[in-house]
This record gives C-alpha cells, structure tokens and sequence, in this order.
C-alpha cells in the first residue's frame, strides 16, 4: 500500500469523531501502555524538561497528574499522526480496535464504522483478518484488492449490528428582541455535517420560535424510542432562573424575568424525552 494515499481531510475526520463521541482513543490502557505497543517511547524526547524520554513525559501527564487532554496525541509532533506515513496511521486506527485495547462492542462498532466511511474516499476499508479468544483483530485492506467494491463492516460469532443514531440540532441566531448571533447558524450547520459522517439521522432546525422549539423537540423525543443513541445540540441564547435551564427562541421577549417560564422552552422538556428513551 503506497504511503500517503489517506488525505489530510480524511485523518481530521477520523481524529476528529474521537472528540465528538468522546471515545477514549486508549481504550481501557493508559495512554503510555497504548502507545508503546507502536513506538519506542525511550527513545523519543520529552516535552517536559524534568524528563529525558517521551515515556516519562507521558506517563506524568496522562497517568499521575491527568493534566493532558486526551486530543494531545492528534497534533504531538512526535507521533505526527496528522502526517505520518499510511502505514504508522492506520497501525493507530487498528490498534483502537484491538482485544486488549477495545472491550466496549458499542464503542468498537462507532469507531468501525467511522474509520469505513472515511477511508473508503482514499480507496482503503479497514476489515476483520483474524481474531483472538473469539474476539476480532482488524487489518487495513486496499479496496482495489478486493474482488467486490462493496464494503460491509466485519462480523464475528456475535454479529455487530449498526447502531440507530438520531439527533436533532437547533441554531438560534436571528433574535427578535436581542442582538443576532453569528455563531450559533455555523455551529449547528457545522454540526450537522459532523454528525452525518458519524451515522446520525439529523433533524436542524435554524432560528425556531417558541411554538416551534417544542414541536421539534417532543417529535424528536417521540422519534428516541427504539434508538440506541440520541443527541440533542442546541446553539443560541440559555438563561437560568429558579435553578431551572431554559432554553431562548428566536420570538422570546424577556423584559423580566417572569416571562422567562412563557417565552422559553425548559431544557427539561428534552432531558425528560431522553430519559423515557433511555
């Protein structure tokens, strides 16, 4: 497999889903233990003075202090997984899905099927080649290799069923009686391109009015029951009164806080649907 054929865009994608599921890339390692079944950490440096070797460095940071975010490992110079060699990348992606890294068949599944879905635009799949203990072990495979171009995500004893993801996204920008926003319309368009790429349904809904808010979210709430994930993102104004989160439609005029309760929409009318869905 020729090296550099997986595009920049595609490695964003990939790194990214880590963030928006929030799957840790480790498993149930530590950090150190992860890394150093791909790379000799005594001899890469340290970025931390007080240490000479990039195990050391790691192992204070990511085990006794924790002071690392777990996103450090995309963009570290040392593992240049943003930039490395196809073969270094996708030794990483496999390794997430390994026995001894991976227990969680619902995080495996997630991660299965983002790494497919991008890797398939640079001709790649990534499919089961062996197994350990009646458990999957994952290989890279050019698609050019194999004799269908149809791609299925591997199966075990236990077959690995697609999850049903639904989300509903809200931007609320244009506001009536404030000041418009900017950011919330980027979030949620940015957020719906994401979630489709992780195999959401996606319902947005940009600059809803009260009546509409909760329309949108009971139907949603309706939709919930029988899915195994659900995601609600909403982007625009909150307020809090009374100890209770509301959310602000684009309609609501606040001249005091009394009208909150009327003009809003409580963040529990959603928190309830989903909870009823489990």
């Amino acid at each position: 497999m020729a090296e550099n054929r997986i595009q920049l865009a595609t490695r964003r994608n990939i790194l990214d889903g880590f963030l928006i599921t929030r799957i840790p890339w480790c498993g149930k390692l530590d950090q150190p233990n992860f890394l150093g079944r791909l790379y000799d950490l005594s001899k890469l440096p340290s970025y931390d003075d007080r240490y000479k070797t990039a195990n050391e460095d790691i192992h204070k940071h990511t085990v006794l202090n924790n002071d690392w975010p777990d996103e450090w490992i995309f963009t570290d110079t040392r593992f240049n997984l943003l930039h490395s060699s196809d073969k270094e990348f996708l030794e990483f992606l496999c390794l997430t899905l390994h026995p001894t890294v991976r227990e969680n068949s619902t995080e495996l599944t997630t991660l299965l099927e983002i790494y497919i879905n991008n890797l398939k635009r640079d001709g790649i799949t990534i499919e089961q080649t062996g197994e350990i203990s009646g458990r999957p072990v994952f290989s890279p495979i050019s698609l050019s290799s194999k004799k269908s171009p149809t791609t299925t995500i591997p199966t075990t004893t236990t077959t690995i069923k697609p999850e049903i993801r639904r989300a509903l996204v809200i931007g609320c920008s244009s506001y009536q009686h404030a000041g418009a926003l900017v950011n919330p319309l980027n979030d949620a368009n940015e957020m719906e391109i994401i979630l489709r790429k992780l195999g959401f349904e996606v319902i947005k809904a940009i600059d809803p009015t009260q009546k509409d808010l909760k329309i949108l979210i009971d139907e949603f709430g309706h939709g919930l029951i029988g899915c195994d994930v659900g995601l609600f993102f909403f982007a625009g104004h909150g307020v809090q009164v009374k100890g209770l989160n509301y959310l602000i439609p684009i309609d609501a005029n606040l001249s005091s806080e009394r009208l909150v309760e009327y003009d809003c929409v409580e963040a529990g009318r959603i928190l309830a649907h989903m909870e009823d869905a489990r």
